[in-house]
Parts: structure tokens; sequence; C-alpha cells
């Protein structure tokens, strides 16, 4: 009954583990290379059985805030809009449904 808590700890720091990488992933794209770098360096000291939680703390909070460039950048980007009187306003769902 001792292994439980144990084998919940593994979970949650798998879990953990997931959402840092996922979180890289959807990061900056300049970003990703040296994060993963960082990543797999962290992962593999942590397996050997150094304390890194410091420096997974500071990948992470790094990881969100390239996430945060990104949603920045995308919430930027400006709408394209096609007036009505254009010729190919009038064809716009064929070329949606063509494409």
């Amino acid at each position: 009954m001792s292994s439980v808590p144990a084998v919940l700890k593994s979970v949650a720091a798998n879990a953990e583990w997931r959402e840092l990488r996922d979180a890289i992933d959807r990061g900056m794209l300049r970003m990703r290379g040296p994060m993963r770098a960082r990543f797999k360096k962290i992962e593999e000291s942590a397996r050997g059985g150094k304390d890194m939680s410091a420096e997974r703390e500071k990948l992470a909070a790094d990881a969100q805030r390239s996430v945060e460039q990104v949603r920045q950048r995308k919430a930027g980007l400006p709408k394209v809009v096609y007036p009505e009187e254009l010729p190919i306003s009038a064809k716009r769902k064929e070329i949606g449904e063509a494409i």
C-alpha cells in the first residue's frame, strides 16, 4: 500500500513533464530547439537522481513566456477583409469549396 503514493507522484511528475514539453512545442519556433535541448539535459539529470526542480521551473517560465509571445503575435495579426464589391468576394464560397 505504500507504493500507491509513489505511483501517484510518478504519474503526476510525468504529467508535469508532458505539460512542459507541450508548452515548448506551442512556443516561438526560434526558441523550440534551445528549449528542447535544455529540457533533455534537465530530464536526463533528473533521471540520474539530481534535484533539477529549480532548472525545470526556469524552463517552464521561459516556455510560458514563449507561448505568450505566440499568443500576442497571433492577436496582433490583421484580419483579412475583402470588400464585397470585389469580383473575388462573389466567388468566396466556390473558392472555399475548391480548397
